[in-house]
C-alpha cells in the first residue's frame, strides 16, 4: 500500500459512510483488512485504525 492511501487518510464523512454500509450489508464487528476495525453496533464513532496500536 502506498503511503497516505489507506482507510485512515480518509475523510470522517467517508468513514462514516463506509461503516454505515457495510453494517447495513454485513452486520458484525468487522474490520478493512488490516487497515481498520470497528464494532457495527456501536456505529461509525468506534473506528479504529489498525496504525493507532
Amino acid at each position: 500500500m502506498k503511503p497516505g492511501k489507506g482507510f485512515a487518510f480518509h475523510s470522517w464523512d467517508f468513514v462514516t459512510g463506509y461503516v454505515t454500509g457495510f453494517c447495513k450489508a454485513s452486520p458484525g464487528t468487522s474490520s478493512d483488512a488490516d487497515q481498520a476495525s470497528w464494532d457495527c453496533d456501536e456505529g461509525p464513532d468506534s473506528a479504529s485504525w489498525a496504525d493507532e496500536k
